[in-house]
């Protein structure tokens, strides 16, 4: 699992993707950082991550479309499928290698809430539980992400086919308010929200629910990866 990590992580920043993803949300975060913090007076970083939300919807389906659908096109999956490894290990490997790759651009980010603290109080526990949840976040899209990438045999495919998943996930609150008159189909729907439970963190409400939700997520796509892998080995 080791050596795919390894070579998954250098594959992101040998193509560039890692570094343009990660100047990307870099940038974006960094221009409602100085208009919410720096120009507004906002005490809070999680109102410029709560921001990028969209920009997350882009990123995480750029981060993952090549995973398995790259290897499909450049016809190299044979030799990851016939590996001397799991598929476990497999999908775990790449799954780790693209949390990395979003993990850089938010360890730098975090050092936007200790500039704050030079102007004034910053309650830093709520600053960086914000900055936990908006990691899980980004873990369960790009699990959907690398499960759509496992399907599809095109990287742009995967990639358009994430971007409307998440996309619906993001109106999924809204789509649920306007079904609100059938009960089942609005729990269903708002079951789908992956976005809205960020905002209570931002409110200052640190709800564990909210992050079991999203690891819930991540290992359940990740888990029907493998079972998708799995089948491509033995099918």
């Amino acid at each position: 699992m080791k050596a795919i990590f390894r070579n998954e992580l250098a594959m992101a920043y040998h193509s560039m993707t890692g570094y343009v993803c990660g100047a990307v949300l870099i940038l974006v975060s960094g221009i409602f950082f100085v208009s919410f913090n720096l120009i507004l007076g906002y005490n809070e970083f999680g109102y410029a991550l709560s921001s990028t939300k969209m920009v997350l919807i882009v990123l995480t389906p750029v981060l993952t479309m090549r995973v398995f659908s790259g290897e499909k096109k450049q016809k190299t999956d044979f030799f990851l499928l016939t590996a001397p490894v799991s598929s476990a290990e497999i999908v775990l490997g790449k799954y780790m290698a693209v949390l990395a790759v979003f993990a850089v651009p938010l360890a730098v980010l975090m050092l936007c809430p200790l500039i704050l603290t030079q102007f004034g109080h910053v309650d830093l526990l709520k600053t960086y539980g914000c900055f936990l949840a908006y990691f899980l976040l980004g873990a369960a899209c790009c699990s959907v992400g690398l499960l759509i990438s496992s399907i599809s045999a095109s990287p742009v495919l995967s990639a358009i086919v994430t971007v409307a998943l998440l996309l619906f996930s993001y109106m999924a609150d809204t789509a649920g308010a306007l079904v609100s008159g059938v009960p089942f189909l609005h729990s269903v729907i708002n079951g789908l929200a992956l976005f809205q439970r960020y905002s209570d963190f931002v409110d200052g409400m640190f709800d564990v629910t909210h992050l079991i939700y999203y690891l819930c997520v991540a290992v359940s796509m990740i888990g029907l990866t493998i079972l998708r892998l799995e089948s491509r080995r033995w099918g």
